[in-house]
């Protein structure tokens, strides 16, 4: 729309939309970029497939499936073990931060005059998805809407009180139990290379990887004994045997997927923004200070409070709150285009938080994008190719959301994965153990696991073994004629 306004001549139109209208740029698509990956149209092709098959039409009892073998009943129930999994690790520190009056940390705000049932045919589709108990909505009133400090931008707000956060220091908190167990956390190295090893004819173990340190150029290598990794959407093609070679085959190679053992990624960048807020505590009621806590959806274009503290200058005190701000998604580009993030400040910033008014200023402290990678499947992606690796992949925006639930997920596919490598199951356990959630005994957990659906739809079942298949066929092949001679 932004380019179509621009070309006919009516910049103030778009510009009227870019500060106006809070539901305008909200995904942006790069068309020359998308035209020249030919994989990418694949990939929105089956987006769009799983999309039908899933909600059908928008329209109830179009769907194509069960709704127990929809995306939504898998992936939400599984972002909600993250409570019980922290309840049972008790690291000895807060990690999981739930909502007060003070604070509310899930918040759908309105901003649009619309039909106000949307939202609760909304909820109650989750909820007929995954269980009555796992959603509670609370619609706020008017007057408490207005007490809490919202301005009349904000129509309607909903909050949900069984929503929380993951503390925002919880990354330095655990590699602080780390090291004081007497462990070591190296920073700044990027992977390069996987290097495995023979296991049992038909299987591969990792013996080794190599780094390249981002701040030298130098390449390290380190032996491990299991490797879990974690990718974020620059690491999109992965590929065994010859990783030396250069030329233009390569790059078509990679350009068109072929040998790739990961799903096909697409860049969806965000326009990530952090904002210092600083409120004159004469000017502004302290009970509208909470407005400035509460953690906010408007849209996809989300407002989270990093951070609180009060100063006094000059006699006068003030409340200064850091707030971090995400906005739009620009596809399939790794960096943000610039139109999300000013119609995130001026339609939606500005206004809710009414941050031009008395006694409220602001600065944009920093402005950058935020990198995303998306699958077709529009979630999350695991694969264990090797019998000491899993990988974890094509997280999208779920972030923090799923990291808890994540990293025991990983832990329960290693320890099925290594059984399989060593004989212990066969490859029909193996896939009878993901789709039943029956991990048995999971490496470094000794508490109860949580899960409970169907996870084969979020494995890459297909290359369990390929690295070993592609490497070691010619050792079988010497073998058997070695066999024969003698």
């Amino acid at each position: 729309n932004s380019g179509i306004n621009a070309a006919y001549g009516r910049p103030n139109a778009y510009l009227n939309k870019v500060r106006g209208d809070p539901g305008f740029s909200v995904f942006r698509l790069n068309l020359r970029s998308f035209l020249s990956n030919p994989w990418m149209w694949w990939l929105v092709g089956v987006n769009q497939w799983h999309m039908i098959r899933d909600c059908g039409v928008h329209i109830r009892g179009t769907a194509l499936v069960s709704k127990e073998r929809t995306n939504a009943h898998i992936s939400v129930h599984h972002s909600t073990r993250c409570e019980e999994i922290l309840r049972q690790a008790d690291f000895g520190f807060p990690v999981l931060k739930l909502s007060n009056r003070e604070t509310r940390l899930s918040c759908d705000v309105v901003l649009k005059e619309t039909n106000p049932s949307r939202i609760f045919d909304s909820v109650g589709h989750i909820k007929s998805i995954i269980g009555e108990e796992m959603v509670v909505a609370e619609p706020l009133s008017q007057e408490e809407i207005r007490d809490r400090g919202y301005t009349p931008a904000a129509r309607r707000v909903t909050h949900y009180p069984r929503d929380g956060e993951l503390s925002q220091t919880m990354a330095e908190d655990l590699e602080g139990v780390i090291r004081n167990g007497g462990r070591t956390i190296t920073h700044n190295l990027r992977l390069r290379k996987i290097l495995v090893k023979e296991q049992g004819g038909d299987d591969c173990q990792v013996s080794r990887v190599v780094w390249q340190n981002v701040e030298t150029g130098r390449e390290e290598s380190t032996a491990v004994n299991t490797l879990y990794t974690s990718l974020g959407p620059s690491m999109n093609y992965l590929a065994v045997g010859d990783t030396e070679s250069k030329g233009i085959l390569r790059k078509v190679r990679e350009r068109m997927g072929f040998g790739n053992l990961q799903e096909p990624i697409m860049y969806a960048a965000a326009g990530s923004i952090t904002v210092l807020v600083t409120v004159d505590k004469g000017q502004v009621p302290e009970e509208h200070l909470r407005m400035f806590r509460d953690h906010k959806a408007c849209g996809v274009k989300h407002i989270a409070c990093l951070g609180e503290r009060e100063v006094s200058v000059g006699g006068v005190s003030y409340a200064v709150f850091a707030l971090q701000c995400t906005s739009g998604g620009h596809f399939p580009m790794q960096h943000a285009h610039p139109e999300p993030p000013l119609n995130h400040i001026k339609s939606v910033l500005e206004p809710v938080l009414g941050l031009n008014r008395a006694g409220v200023s602001y600065d944009i402290i920093q402005l950058r994008s935020c990198a995303r990678g998306v699958t077709a499947l529009n979630c999350f992606r695991v694969a264990a190719p090797a019998s000491n690796l899993v990988m974890m992949y094509g997280l999208g925006g779920l972030g923090m959301a799923m990291a808890v639930s994540n990293g025991l997920l990983m832990k329960c596919v290693m320890g099925i994965r290594g059984r399989l490598g060593r004989g212990e199951i066969s490859a029909d356990q193996y896939a009878s153990s993901l789709r039943n959630s029956s991990f048995g005994t999971v490496p470094h957990w000794n508490h109860s696991v949580p899960f409970d659906r169907d996870y084969t739809r979020f494995v890459d079942m297909g290359t369990t073994r390929v690295p070993a298949k592609v490497l070691f066929r010619a050792n079988k092949f010497f073998r058997l004629m070695k066999f024969i001679k003698k």
